[in-house]
């Protein structure tokens, strides 16, 4: 082993607030076996955020690759989640840290997986699919999946999401799932462009309900996630670890 990949993998900078073993709640890849591991920094700031108590009230603490790596052999589990906070944030929470962009690029080369699933609200996509893409052409045992959630403000959010979805459509091989929580006129107005124009095929969108409890969930699914993905064809996601509260 290199000094370098020695000092990388070994080294406890690595900023998380969260570290465990549970199950993906949502996407393409509900109810898979996961090891979670959370981000407290975020671009974004919510009202629906159904993790923000623990972004305010948790403090970071320090890992390594080599620690990472040890819960994945202890609880035998191949499947890795990559969340937050936002994964692709290029801020270091402190000097000496790595950024949570540098973090992730690093646990998705050098964590024993074999599949990631990397959840980004777009901050920096583009960079984290160009790094996932060459990480499997040298790991070709390694999947990673990077779902993308895009967050609206204002009208302006949807169009620069929109053109986010233009540039990763074109790494069909490599292309990055939409994940929606469907919370008002923008994010019917987004969803709706980025199928009806052509941007993303149904099969590749995942709409989402909003809230933080069973009838708040089911209440939105009604009102208006199955109406706007019958619409548009598309696919619905549940949010289980709201609903089951197993996270």
């Amino acid at each position: 082993m290199s000094s370098n990949r020695k000092e990388i993998i070994s080294a406890r900078d690595i900023p998380l607030i969260e570290n465990i073993v549970t199950w993906q709640g949502e996407g393409c890849n509900t109810g898979k076996r996961m090891y979670l591991v959370r981000f407290k920094r975020c671009s974004c700031h919510c009202p629906f955020c159904d993790t923000w108590s623990k972004m305010t009230d948790s403090q970071e603490k320090l890992f390594s690759i080599d620690d990472i790596n040890s819960y994945i052999k202890k609880y035998q589990v191949s499947n890795l989640m990559i969340t937050g906070g936002e994964p692709t944030l290029d801020k270091g929470c402190k000097e000496g840290c790595r950024t949570n962009l540098q973090a992730t690029i690093d646990m998705l080369t050098f964590c024993h997986y074999e599949y990631a699933d990397v959840e980004t609200n777009g901050y920096n996509i583009e960079d984290l699919l160009h790094k996932a893409i060459k990480i499997q052409s040298f790991q070709t045992t390694k999947k990673i999946n990077i779902s993308y959630s895009p967050k609206f403000f204002k009208i302006e959010d949807v169009q620069t999401a929109l053109m986010k979805c233009e540039y990763v459509s074109l790494y069909q091989d490599h292309l990055p799932i939409v994940k929606v929580v469907v919370d008002g006129a923008f994010s019917f107005a987004f969803a709706r462009e980025l199928i009806n124009n052509g941007i993303y095929k149904p099969n590749n969108l995942y709409l989402m309900p909003l809230g933080t409890n069973k009838d708040e969930i089911s209440e939105s699914f009604v009102k208006d996630v199955v109406p706007l993905a019958t619409e548009l064809k598309c696919n619905i996601s549940g949010r289980m670890h709201l609903t089951h509260n197993f996270l």
